[in-house]
């Protein structure tokens, strides 16, 4: 139970932290987003893209980022749409295996 709300919470917080990188370029965790009205990362979403990239999922996590990234889209007033990648199932889907296999 703990490890589904676990990997809940992951998935949800790579949405919202992922989506505020910038297209055309390799995943960082401090890059802004392309979506000029969505906010700059703040040094805790920073130091928690970084924990994540460090951590036994790392490598998942920068494939889950670099395809959120790859598809991000944005809205009419020019912040992240909440579809936007929607196409990265496969790799969210690893992540969350991942993390969920980590005790």
């Amino acid at each position: 139970m703990i490890r589904n709300v676990r990997s809940a919470l992951l998935v949800l917080c790579c949405f919202s932290a992922l989506a505020l990188v910038g297209c055309g370029s390799s995943f960082s965790c401090d890059s802004a987003s392309a979506c000029s009205a969505d906010p700059a990362p703040s040094a805790d979403d920073i130091a928690a893209c970084k924990a994540e990239l460090d951590g036994a999922c790392g490598s998942e996590y920068q494939a889950a980022a670099q395809c959120i990234q790859d598809h991000q889209t944005c809205t009419a007033d020019d912040t992240t749409d909440p579809s936007s990648g929607s196409e990265c199932t496969s790799e969210l889907t690893a992540l969350v295996t991942c993390e969920g296999n980590q005790t």
